[in-house]
């Protein structure tokens, strides 16, 4: 018996016994074989997804597979079964028809590099599952622009199925006549946000017809909607992390660093402040679960509902100017009311209140850069100052509250691939959230890939993903004083920690690796899931 035949094998008596997760991690191991599917591996992929309830996925690869093998009888079963109100697979007119080109031909992908370290670093990731699946990847690389640029309209004579680019880079690119290059082309380009996309508000008003925006936090996915209308297509798409294999990772009791953190500290200090920035950022520091544009929001119709109880005509603040000097009068009686439990309204906004609104988050949009700033130093202060020694990578950690501290091992600045060696030899990896309420960042998974307990903030996603202390281990932004009990607890009890450590990894090795995120983006790209 073959390898294919004894694989297959293997992977329905995995399925048949119900160990769902030992059949995905199957086959996430049999993709990096390269290995071409045949109609039992099609309907296998199928039917596991119908087992994990991804049902989108299992009539994706059900449809390619009766395509390719129309004559595999178990493929109309499973589309009978999947099929909307009860229709039978042959009512459909016409059969369901995909573009197959995810699996019966290599797709043609333009990758966007040559800008920063941590964008050429996912864009790496990604170009090595697409060209394992069998995909062409050119990357075009802003270094050398001019000879990328040449290459680039040679490899687009054959086509484009879509380009992929991070952060708004390469998504204003020009033709020689000014026009924008992948609108010309009529090509998919799809704009990976790692930040939000507050940080980048002009670049947003002038995305492509074309784009696909896909943002890290579904927060983010609600203020494109709002605030950017031109743009047709945004989606949440969640970070991934670097796959490590088990036989790289050192046994954790035998980890030479007990606790790491990866991740730079913002100096917001020169940031010039108003009355409503202040407002907005002491607001934020007492309500964490909030994001910074609901704060903002908040912190908007509180005053304007002063400014209007003391006869003042809000018809007549154009802009944020007007709305401090009115505000400033009365700052005292706003401060009181945002002492209170909000309580949000709803209703129609005036198209006036929407332009003030939009201003007032882009001109404060580093408030939440400021306040995770002082959530990340109470995390590393709190924990040095408890006598629990912290390894820490990064920007800006030079600061007065940690010279001379003995527990504090301040290490410099590492590359992302530094900083996944350094994860392996840790015990326990911190996270602070960047102000992802409902995403994640991509130290968790990565802490996860390399066997380390991650602890960590939670988000509404993180908490629909893992279970604290199973996967992962939360700490609350609002009582940071329990940290080091949280830390010293795992540190204490190897066991405990060991297990937690390995349950995470297997959950990221399922579901959020960088293979995964490669995968899924094609799944998408192929269902045409980007539309709204």
């Amino acid at each position: 018996m073959g390898f294919l035949e004894e694989f297959k094998n293997a992977l329905q008596h995995t399925i048949d016994q119900g160990a769902y997760g030992d059949a995905r991690a199957l086959l996430q191991g049999f993709h990096r074989t390269g290995t071409s599917y045949d109609a039992e591996l099609f309907y296998l992929e199928a039917a596991l997804c119908y087992y994990e309830a991804h049902y989108p996925a299992a009539a994706f690869f059900a449809r390619v597979g009766y395509e390719k093998y129309p004559d595999f009888v178990p493929f109309q079963e499973l589309l009978d079964l999947l099929s909307e109100e009860g229709h039978a697979f042959d009512d459909y007119q016409p059969k369901p028809t995909y573009d197959c080109s995810f699996l019966n031909r290599p797709l043609r992908i333009v990758l966007y590099e040559g800008v920063l370290p941590m964008m050429d670093y996912t864009a790496e990731q990604f170009r090595k599952t697409f060209e394992l699946l069998g995909h062409e990847v050119f990357v075009f690389n802003d270094k050398t622009f001019s000879d990328s640029a040449a290459a680039l309209l040679a490899f687009a004579k054959k086509g484009i199925d879509f380009v992929l680019l991070f952060n708004n880079v390469g998504s204003a690119l020009k033709d020689d006549q000014n026009r924008n290059f992948w609108e010309q082309l009529n090509v998919t380009c799809i704009n990976y946000l790692f930040d939000h996309p507050l940080y980048y508000y002009q670049q947003m008003e002038s995305m492509p017809r074309n784009a696909v925006v896909t943002c890290v936090d579904r927060n983010h996915v609600t203020y494109i909607r709002r605030h950017h209308r031109k743009i047709g297509r945004a989606v949440f798409f969640p970070l991934g992390a670097e796959y490590v294999p088990q036989e790289m990772q050192i046994p954790w009791e035998e980890r030479p660093i007990d606790v790491l953190y990866v991740g730079s500290l913002k100096d917001t200090q020169d940031i010039e402040e108003s009355l409503m920035s202040r407002m907005i950022g002491e607001y934020l520091l007492g309500h964490t679960s909030l994001t910074y544009e609901a704060a903002a929001e908040y912190c908007l119709d509180v005053s304007l509902d002063i400014l209007k109880k003391h006869g003042i005509d809000i018809a007549v603040i154009k802009d944020l100017h007007d709305l401090e000097l009115s505000a400033g009068e009365y700052e005292t009686q706003i401060r009181d009311l945002l002492n209170e439990e909000p309580q949000y309204g709803g209703g129609k906004k005036s198209d006036a209140y929407s332009i003030l609104l939009s201003d007032l988050l882009q001109k404060y949009r580093y408030i939440d850069m400021k306040v995770n700033a002082h959530f990340r130093k109470a995390m590393i202060v709190t924990l040095v100052n408890a006598g629990i020694d912290v390894h820490v990578y990064g920007n800006g950690w030079t600061i007065p509250e940690l010279e001379d501290q003995p527990h504090f091992h301040y290490c410099g600045v590492i590359s992302q691939t530094e900083c996944i060696r350094k994860m392996q030899e840790s015990k326990i990896v911190l996270n602070s959230m960047p102000w992802f309420k409902d995403g994640a960042h991509d130290r968790i998974f990565n802490a996860m890939l390399c066997h380390s307990v991650c602890v960590t903030d939670s988000s509404r996603y993180l908490m629909e993903q893992f279970t604290d202390q199973k996967e992962l281990v939360w700490y609350s932004l609002e009582e940071m004083d329990r940290l080091p009990k949280i830390v010293r607890g795992l540190l204490d009890d190897p066991k405990k920690a060991g297990e937690i450590a390995e349950n995470g990894y297997q959950s990221a090795i399922l579901s959020h690796s960088w293979e995964n995120r490669a995968m899924e983006l094609l799944t998408r790209f192929m269902t045409d899931d980007f539309w709204r």
